[in-house]
């Protein structure tokens, strides 16, 4: 599966106005990931383009679907990437 991861975050990475990921280990095999955007009109812009790749790479492993929980702006924090 880590090819497959791989080239989801490529194409992902490649969308205009895709600033990063920020991912949590909620335990128990589950993850949230935020991801971030310049803005809401480029996230809904690379749908098109992301969702087909989402379901090619990274559904088949994936216990249960992905869910969309919300979209907002950011509203305090900063906002750092860092890879471990």
């Amino acid at each position: 599966g880590a090819d497959a991861v791989d080239e989801f975050e490529r194409i992902h990475a490649e969308q205009p106005g895709f600033l990063g990921t920020l991912g949590v280990d909620l335990g128990q095999g589950k993850q949230i990931d935020i991801n971030l955007w310049e803005t809401e009109d480029q996230a809904n812009s690379a749908l098109p383009t992301i969702g087909p790749v989402v379901a090619r790479t990274l559904s088949p492993l994936m216990a249960a679907p992905s869910e969309l929980i919300g979209t907002g702006q950011i509203n305090k924090g900063a906002v750092a990437f860092q890879q471990f």
